[in-house]
């Protein structure tokens, strides 16, 4: 995933449908996150450390992850008894454009 291009992609939806800035901050959060870990596709991180870091308290934590979930921001796995940590994913907000003439493109 490329982190400039999703910042760049967030902020144009946000000026057509905006989120709460909870949800911003928990948004901005977790891509730095997933950014620090090489952008896995699905990665753990304990709730705490989040509202930690978004400085968030643990209900507006919780309404802000929903809201990010329901608006197609994130996904969410809550995670197990035995094992603790949630998962999520960073749904990619922008498409990659390939030019057919693009001198880069390797077709072979």
């Amino acid at each position: 995933m490329n982190y400039i291009k999703q910042l760049n992609e967030f902020w144009r939806i946000q000026t057509l449908e905006p989120i709460s800035s909870n949800a911003k901050l928990l948004y901005l959060a977790l891509l730095n996150i997933n950014n620090m870990g090489n952008w896995e596709k699905e990665f753990k991180v304990n709730n705490d450390f989040l509202v930690l870091l978004s400085g968030l308290t643990i209900s507006s934590f919780q309404r802000a992850r929903n809201e990010l979930e329901q608006k197609g921001y994130i996904e969410y796995k809550k995670g197990k008894k035995n094992q603790s940590i949630p998962k999520y994913t960073i749904i990619k907000l922008y498409e990659d454009v390939v030019f057919k003439n693009d001198p880069n493109l390797n077709t072979e």
